[in-house]
């Protein structure tokens, strides 16, 4: 038995973490680990926790599952366990967090393409939002 809680594995198992999961590759992968407040506050949006975020249950087990997995797996798992109409909702998501900081980096670029392709999304879905999210983050 683990030590309140800390030894548990990471799972994703519910639509939750499988977004808390997408957008925290997006920073593991793709920012090097470092969370800048534009992107603090998206994950923030997206905590439905009730917990502050650094104490929010999902974004601890995509950090030990990000540990763990590579970029692929981790792909895999939200996959996995979304439906298609979530998925489309997750990259959206990941598209607005790739450009929370005002531009989207090559690394971003990548880990989007990753998720288009294991998520199974419409070029037509990946083009509308890659110029409404360019739009939306140019103005905010």
């Amino acid at each position: 038995m683990a030590f309140f809680g800390l030894g548990k594995e990471a799972k994703i198992d519910t639509p939750e973490k499988a977004l808390m999961l997408a957008c925290y590759t997006m920073i593991y992968f793709g920012d090097n680990g470092e969370i800048d407040d534009s992107k603090m506050v998206l994950l923030e949006n997206i905590n439905k926790s009730g917990k502050p975020i650094h104490k929010c249950p999902e974004l601890k087990n995509a950090e030990k599952f990000a540990d763990k997995y590579t970029l692929e797996e981790c792909t895999l798992a939200v996959a996995e366990e979304l439906l298609q109409d979530e998925r489309e909702s997750v990259f959206v998501n990941l598209v607005d967090f790739a450009y929370a900081d005002g531009d989207m980096n090559e690394d971003e670029r990548d880990i989007l393409t990753l998720y288009a392709v294991n998520l199974e999304i419409d070029e037509n879905i990946i083009d509308a939002t890659l110029l409404i999210m360019a739009i939306k983050n140019k103005f905010s």
